[in-house]
């Protein structure tokens, strides 16, 4: 348990926010906090996010823990996603505030509400039954499920217990369809390539090992990936710069002052209070949540692991 209770400490940081944000009492960072604060009480989730991290790390105020997870529950409560996995996060391995059931239960709010590093984690919990009670129909349910909300740490796990035998049709019948789905499709592929280099005559002198052989399951240096995931296709990857901490406060400031807080939103399409996107060009505007995917890359060390507290 506390081997686990570690690994979640070092790979899921899980914000955006909190990656960034360091300890801060100056001028500046108090301005900060006091516009987030405005915006958090007119009933913006996306300022209630932020400002729960800030009350976090001590961004612009004192460290008050308590106040951060009262802000971070109301968050939640108005359908933030970001709050709700923080929540789950902080349930999980805070020692002050440890509280399993209800860890499970905004990982899985999140999830539902489309995290897919929260339905990862609740597939790693159920699997493992280091905190609570092992399910494998649970754990083959939230895999799954991660694996539909292209998380990629997921493809990764899934393959080292398939590798190490650990998957079969019974105990996690659809991870199990995934996973040899993609064998069939990469052996597939091997054997199309295998083919194209000898009629071209650059057939190299070596041999490949069987999928199942290629990595030895326990090896400790970090391997290329055994499957050829959907889209490891040749498809160009663009990196983008991740924007700053100010770029982003300044940026959401701005964009609050375009639509509505959650709690008066009605169900237009559009985030400006009862407005369709048609009648609005703010309809794109680019969210937290978005920033988060062009910002944050996970750090894949404690994901070993993970894979190894299984024995």
């Amino acid at each position: 348990m506390k081997k686990l209770f570690i690994v979640f400490l070092i790979f899921f940081n899980p914000t955006i926010f909190a990656n960034q944000m360091e300890e801060c009492l100056d001028a500046e960072c108090v301005t900060y906090f006091k516009e987030f604060r405005q915006y958090a009480k007119r009933g913006y989730a996306d300022a209630m996010y932020a400002l729960g991290d800030m009350y976090w790390v001590g961004y612009g105020t004192k460290k008050d823990p308590s106040s951060a997870i009262k802000t971070y529950r109301r968050a939640a409560k108005f359908g933030s996603s970001l709050a709700q996995f923080k929540l789950g996060y902080i349930y999980l391995t805070d020692k002050e505030n440890f509280d399993y059931d209800e860890s499970l239960k905004y990982f899985k709010k999140a999830a539902r509400n489309g995290s897919g590093q929260s339905s990862f984690i609740l597939g790693v919990i159920y699997y493992r039954g280091q905190l609570g009670e092992k399910s494998l129909s649970d754990a083959d349910k939230w895999l799954t499920k991660a694996y539909e909300q292209n998380n990629k740490q997921v493809r990764e796990f899934i393959e080292h217990i398939y590798l190490k035998g650990e998957v079969n049709a019974d105990n996690l019948p659809d991870v199990y369809e995934i996973i040899t789905n993609l064998a069939k499709e990469t052996e597939a592929n091997t054997e199309q390539q295998v083919v194209a280099k000898k009629s071209n005559g650059a057939i190299q002198n070596k041999t490949s090992d069987s999928i199942e052989t290629q990595q030895a399951p326990n090896s400790k240096a970090k391997r290329k990936s055994t499957f050829r995931w959907p889209e490891d296709d040749g498809t160009e990857v663009i990196t983008v710069r991740a924007p700053s901490l100010i770029e982003i406060f300044d940026y959401e400031i701005q964009r609050f002052s375009h639509i509505s807080p959650e709690k008066y939103r009605v169900n237009t399409g559009s985030k400006i209070f009862s407005q369709t996107c048609e009648r609005n060009l703010t309809c794109t505007g680019m969210s937290i949540s978005q920033y988060q995917i062009l910002a944050g890359e996970l750090n894949d060390i404690a994901l070993s692991a993970i894979m190894g507290s299984g024995g």
